[in-house]
């Protein structure tokens, strides 16, 4: 997405050690959470999207280095882009997903306490509003670069500013996913129908 001649990715590496940085980081991330957080029961899955066999073999060692339940799935073998495969994604959090939810796209990078934070300041921020709510955890730069009345709600350990756009990276719960499912089944669209994007 952003490995383009006009928005380069920020750092020099090929596609696969990208990934792999990125699964290690949010493993790192998950492991420091299981002792943070200790009632809370952490679970990783990979939806995998047509990965080579070294591919593979190389997320199921990162997957070796978590603390938690690991799972690496490709449930729909006919699905190549990128909606299609975050459909997948969604589908299997809809389907399987208990509690809370976290879909990350492959190519981001977590802060070792990032996972804590998500876990920490959910129901915090879900209890000041009075309802079930989606966080979009990244610092964005594009965000301040449009101007927009916003709250900034305090998390556990950071501010967090309420944000009324996202990628398909994002935390909620499996009921909202049910209940706004016919939009989380649209983004499946994304790359085939022109009027779908992330925004």
């Amino acid at each position: 997405r952003m490995d383009t001649p006009y928005r380069r990715r920020f750092f020099d590496a090929p596609k696969h050690e990208m990934v792999r940085a990125c699964l290690a980081s949010i493993v790192a991330s998950i492991n420091v959470a299981v002792k943070d957080c200790p009632d809370t029961e952490i679970s990783l899955t990979i939806v995998d999207n047509h990965s080579d066999c070294h591919a593979v073999d190389t997320f199921k060692g990162e997957l070796a280095k978590a603390e938690c339940h690991t799972s690496l799935i490709n449930p729909a073998p006919e699905f190549i882009d990128n909606g299609p495969s975050m459909r997948a994604s969604y589908t299997h959090g809809r389907d399987n997903g208990r509690d809370i939810i976290y879909f990350v796209e492959d190519d981001y990078l977590h802060d070792t306490p990032a996972i804590s934070e998500i876990i920490q300041s959910f129901g915090r921020i879900a209890g000041t509003y009075g309802h079930d709510v989606v966080l979009f955890p990244l610092d964005n730069p594009e965000d301040y670069r449009r101007i927009e009345p916003s709250n900034l709600l305090l998390g556990h350990s950071r501010h967090w500013r309420r944000t009324w756009t996202s990628t398909w990276t994002c935390v909620t719960t499996r009921d909202i996913i049910r209940k706004y499912w016919k939009h989380y089944n649209g983004l499946g669209n994304y790359g085939i129908d022109s009027g779908v994007s992330e925004h």
